[in-house]
């Protein structure tokens, strides 16, 4: 299988490409970038996006490009009859988001988010655990970074930056993929500075006692958890987000009165994901790509809507 990347962003050359590489059914890799002429290990390169679209007979297209960018060459990306893999967010606009639904509806394109922590197997762990006795509790999550180099695409509001759509993609996913269900009602705070989103805290409930409550923010010391506390159990899980590929993960516990810890071992959730998206196309399972996609993105933007 043969997959064409738009852009060669830091997350492309850090995490994707890495990733590729390891995956088995995957053959070659091209990639279309307006700065970079020579990338090691790519089969093909482009200099222009809408020729590579026109040009390449690779199955998958990964959009990895400023925000801002996404509807314009997902749309033409679909029109290509493209599978399709999207950094998150899958759109910021909401009446772009319904055009591509429109459009979906008459394609036989599989098309995916690329929001991975859940493909991690201590997010997988972690949820096994707090949900072994109850469903009912509180589930925190905080993710913070540091300021990001001055000329990176998040710090500009006309390339779609700003702290909610970097990170709101994993507020409003987390609680959806913890419970499996969406929320009932919303609650987010937002701080602003030089005219961009820089910091976002939420509070979310999904039924009875199932409650989350949340901290998002750039410019901030580095924190990555999540923790649950119910009557039964206490859990704390870091890195929770963007977890390294050459890093272990911890959960910590308490029940009935006794800690305990769990090391997980280094995984690579850029690479299950992929792998599983392919599966997914393979294996022509159409509908619960569909539903997974529509359920994940429509609460980015049911909690976006509250951020107004």
């Amino acid at each position: 299988m043969k997959i064409l990347i738009l852009g060669h962003s830091s997350l492309v050359k850090r995490k994707i490409i890495p990733s590729l590489h390891k995956i088995d059914k995957i053959e070659d890799v091209e990639i279309a970038s307006l700065s970079d002429k020579n990338i090691p290990g790519v089969s093909k390169m482009y200099s222009n996006y809408e020729n590579a679209l026109e040009t390449t007979d690779a199955q998958i297209v990964y959009i990895s490009l400023p925000n801002s960018l996404h509807f314009k060459y997902l749309k033409k990306s679909i029109e290509q009859n493209k599978n399709v893999i999207v950094d998150k967010p899958f759109l910021i606009n909401l009446r772009e988001y319904a055009e591509i639904q429109e459009l979906l509806e008459t394609s036989n394109s599989f098309v995916f988010e690329s929001n991975v922590f859940t493909f991690h197997s201590g997010w997988k762990k972690f949820k096994e655990l707090a949900l072994m006795n109850s469903d009912k509790g509180s589930l925190v999550a905080n993710f913070s970074i540091p300021a990001l180099e001055s000329g990176n695409f998040r710090n500009f509001k006309k390339m779609g930056g700003g702290a909610f759509n970097d990170m709101g993609p994993y507020a409003a996913s987390v609680g959806l993929k913890f419970w499996e269900s969406d929320a009932k009602n919303i609650y987010i705070n937002k701080r602003i500075e030089n005219g961009l989103i820089s910091s976002f805290s939420v509070e979310a409930n999904y039924g009875e006692n199932k409650n989350l409550v949340g901290k998002f923010s750039f410019n901030e010391s580095y924190s990555n958890y999540l923790a649950f506390e119910s009557k039964e159990i206490f859990l704390y899980l870091m890195p929770a987000f963007s977890s390294p590929e050459n890093m272990d993960v911890k959960i910590l516990g308490l029940k009935n009165n006794e800690t305990f810890e769990i090391q997980i071992k280094t995984d690579n959730t850029f690479k299950n994901f992929i792998e599983e998206s392919i599966k997914t196309i393979e294996e022509n399972e159409f509908l619960k790509s569909r539903n997974s996609l529509y359920n994940s993105v429509d609460e980015f933007f049911a909690f976006k809507q509250v951020l107004k």
